[in-house]
């Protein structure tokens, strides 16, 4: 999509930031190219996406910008659309319109499954992801967005096979434990496909081929590896919040640290920062989008902070050689 984009004269390195809504794979594939070409990068996501997307995406260098999961897709192309507005030089590659996308399989990954079947392939699955899917709430990111692209050619389509959640994932943890394959969930969804279509009988003996898209290690902090981890506190929130969001409280009280002269304070501060750290996370994932955080500002007094709403934020106020702290004496969720 970007060599594409460069022969028809639409960007250039150096001078052009390039904008992808994505569920985390495309982005990565695509932060890679800008980073070696010299291009700004950007990527628009829903914050429910894998906590370890999100890091790789930064660690690449990607500037992210998360948006409202209860918003679903239309709410990441909104995003979109508002920092077209903002920013200058600006160009969206857009998968799900971008012909350059399913091109690169017609010209790359077809003749590539050709040659490895050495043209015996009968049946290829796979998961529609950019592709468009069937509507629908389920965790198997990067498939099933609710609509069906521009990119998508139905006329080639024989069937739709539905793969629960559930199934995505214990097909994806089989492929791991039974064939050493970390793969991530909708490549477990694909194997899921696969099997169900090659239970028919009258498929049996068929060439059957599909495609594991991502690695698990992107996957970690999903449920795909809750049952490694088993309870915990955060496992145990998110089953209790599902997909309807959170409302949060927090009593506490916000005062100010005096220039840093002991370890004792310096201990402190990094308790408080830590914890403003996981509240901030916390309030991410579990979508409390709708309020914000107040922070008094600092001068030396203490004051009392009842009834703040949560909202994805920083601390702010600070003054030189005196540091705020938040001390915590209620949560509820």
């Amino acid at each position: 999509m970007i060599e594409d984009a460069e022969e028809r004269g639409l960007i250039s390195p150096g001078a052009t930031t390039l904008i992808e809504p994505t569920s985390g794979n495309t982005g990565l594939g695509l932060v890679l190219i800008a980073i070696h070409k010299g291009y700004r990068f950007i990527a628009v996501m829903p914050a429910k996406y894998s906590l370890d997307k999100q890091i790789l995406l930064r660690y690449m260098g990607a500037e992210l910008y998360l948006t409202d999961p209860a918003l679903g897709f239309p709410g990441m192309y909104d995003k979109v659309e508002q920092l077209q507005k903002e920013l200058p030089n600006v160009h969206v590659l857009n998968q799900v319109t971008n012909k350059a996308n399913s091109e690169a399989h017609f010209r790359l990954t077809g003749p590539e499954i050709w040659k490895d079947t050495a043209g015996k392939v009968d049946i290829f699955v796979a998961a529609s992801g950019t592709g468009g899917g069937a509507p629908g709430k389920h965790k198997i990111q990067g498939v099933g967005p609710g609509f069906l692209p521009e990119v998508l050619d139905t006329s080639v389509i024989d069937e739709t096979v539905t793969v629960t959640t559930e199934e995505a994932m214990a097909n994806a943890r089989r492929l791991a434990k039974e064939e050493g394959l970390l793969v991530g969930i909708s490549s477990g969804a694909n194997l899921a496909a696969c099997l169900k279509v090659a239970s028919r009988e009258e498929n049996k003996g068929k060439m059957i081929v599909t495609v594991f898209p991502s690695g698990g290690e992107r996957y970690m902090n999903s449920d795909l590896f809750a049952d490694l981890i088993g309870w915990t506190p955060l496992v145990e929130l998110k089953r209790i919040t599902g997909n309807d969001g959170v409302d949060a409280r927090i009593v506490g009280k916000v005062e100010a640290y005096q220039p840093l002269c002991s370890v004792k304070d310096r201990s402190a501060l990094r308790s408080d920062l830590f914890l403003l750290f996981l509240l901030s996370w916390l309030v991410r994932e579990f979508r409390c989008y709708t309020t914000s955080f107040s922070w008094p500002t600092v001068s030396g007094s203490s004051d009392q902070l009842k009834n703040s709403k949560l909202r994805r934020g920083h601390m702010v106020n600070g003054q030189s050689a005196v540091c705020p702290a938040l001390h915590v004496s209620q949560i509820q969720i």
